[in-house]
């Protein structure tokens, strides 16, 4: 599921969405390249004109899909945060009752900190999302779908819950799983593991 619908696309934003299947592999190439260029030389030092070059695809080309380099980062957040949302989303049709969504919620974020790919990437993503308020305002939609669907998951089996109660503390949760994976991914593997293992049980800790 995209976070973007078609009717709320800004180009300006997300680059031009390609309508062909040769403009799609364009697309995928240049978001290919430029992924592998922000890990190796880090996201304030990303050049279209580089990309280009590396992808095999003409400048021009570049610039008609995406106007700034700050649109092939959003579109490759916006790949990151509609690849988590499908996880979280299967995991939630499995839930059988409101301590399965409890459980889920946590086991996801574990799930989310082991999966989480390249480090480097998710390091320079997050760097950048701080001084860019349309990847902040991103973050916070894809925060609010998320909190929606496991609020409505969870009101399914406690149908005498506050909801909105149960959705702010949800989105909480969600930003207390987020700091905790960030600041994981600046440790080493055994200091980061055990971090997130308290970080669990903190997040779960925090009632519904």
């Amino acid at each position: 599921m995209t976070l973007i619908a078609a009717e709320d696309w800004d180009e300006e934003i997300l680059g031009r969405w390609p309508l062909q299947d040769r403009s799609r592999r364009r697309v995928e190439r240049i978001m290919e390249f430029s992924r592998k260029a922000i890990e190796r030389d880090g996201v304030y030092a990303l050049n279209l004109n580089n990309v280009a070059k590396e992808a095999e695809v003409n400048v021009a080309t570049v610039y008609q899909f995406f106007p700034t380099k700050n649109a092939v980062i959003a579109r490759l957040a916006l790949r990151e945060f509609d690849e988590n949302y499908d996880r979280v989303e299967k995991a939630a049709a499995q839930c059988a009752s409101a301590e399965d969504v409890r459980t889920m919620f946590t086991e996801a974020f574990v799930t989310a900190h082991r999966n989480s790919g390249d480090a480097t990437f998710l390091r320079e993503l997050w760097a950048i999302m701080e001084a860019d308020r349309n990847l902040q305002r991103l973050n916070q939609k894809d925060d609010d779908r998320l909190a929606q669907l496991l609020t409505e998951t969870y009101m399914r089996f406690a149908p005498g819950a506050d909801a909105e109660q149960v959705r702010n503390r949800i989105l909480l949760l969600l930003g207390m799983s987020a700091f905790a994976i960030r600041t994981a991914l600046t440790l080493n593997r055994n200091e980061g593991e055990r971090l997130i293992a308290e970080a669990k049980q903190l997040i779960f800790g925090v009632p519904l």
